[in-house]
């Protein structure tokens, strides 16, 4: 049985927080208690439930096209591309006028409905990002195609280069269930970059923090997320199976993603080659 998001809103480890004093401490001193919540307001849906991605908040009389017209918008994307200063970026945030867009940190910048956390996120502006989230960019907005922040960083490798993936997933991971329009979640859009030409490194990189965040910090809740399927009745381990990339299968099968799932064509993982082999990586560690 596939498993469907609410249609409602719900709320290699190089950088791996761990727990200290019943509190988890991460290198850009961000702390979150046992219980997930943050200094900055955010928190771990409750029950590790999906929803779709909140839908860009487009002022009535916006011409779409707009934002290519809007120099300050334009500044703003100019800002986060040259550097990592947060306070700039916020500072030109404030000058897009309230009468062509009232969504503050949440204000589109391009064409697509891409917001200042969409492209802080995709380049790795850490600084960035924790401020925009902190003044109430929401982590679940999408773009025009439904894509957070959180799917947005997987689709480039800047985190990947700088090896910041690991504070990303600190950062976003209250959408890490957040599916786009198609009904993706950040892991088929994972899988599917493992199929671009020498992406495949990538992939298994931003995987592997997703599922150490969940593994140390969700309880090891891998059930409620592996085995979603998209638009197309696709699961992430039926994409990484089609791809063919036998380390990613691995590491699906390890956290039990179901091999026998097929999507609306009747194609199952094990059609694409899928290997019985189970490992226990991603096992978590019972609690003293």
């Amino acid at each position: 049985m596939s498993h469907q998001p609410s249609s409602q809103p719900g709320s290699r480890g190089e950088m791996a927080p761990q727990p200290m004093n019943g509190a988890v401490h991460s290198d850009n001193g961000l702390t979150a208690t046992m219980n997930g919540t943050y200094a900055n307001g955010t928190t771990d849906a409750e029950g590790h439930k999906t929803r779709f991605a909140s839908k860009p908040v487009v002022h009535r009389n916006l011409d779409l096209t707009a934002p290519l017209k809007d120099y300050r918008r334009a500044a703003i994307i100019t800002a986060i591309l040259q550097r990592d200063d947060p306070t700039i970026v916020l500072d030109l945030i404030r000058e897009v006028p309230p009468e062509n867009d009232t969504t503050g940190a949440d204000c589109i910048l391009d064409e697509l409905g891409h917001t200042a956390l969409h492209i802080s996120a995709s380049l790795g502006r850490l600084k960035v990002l924790e401020a925009l989230i902190a003044s109430g960019a929401d982590v679940h907005r999408g773009n025009y195609n439904g894509e957070t922040p959180l799917i947005r960083a997987c689709l480039l490798s800047n985190n990947f280069d700088q090896q910041s993936f690991g504070t990303l997933v600190f950062l976003l991971h209250a959408s890490i269930r957040t599916l786009d329009t198609a009904q993706k979640s950040v892991l088929h859009h994972v899988v599917a970059l493992a199929g671009v030409r020498n992406r495949a490194i990538i992939a298994s990189y931003y995987l592997d923090q997703i599922f150490l965040w969940i593994a140390q910090h969700q309880e090891g809740d891998f059930r409620s997320i592996v085995d979603l399927q998209d638009e197309h009745g696709d699961t992430a381990l039926n994409i990484a199976a089609r791809v063919g990339n036998r380390g990613l299968v691995r590491s699906f099968l390890d956290v039990g993603a179901n091999r026998i799932l097929p999507n609306k064509l009747g194609l199952r993982p094990g059609d694409f080659g899928v290997e019985n082999e189970v490992g226990r990586r991603w096992l978590v560690p019972e609690l003293n």
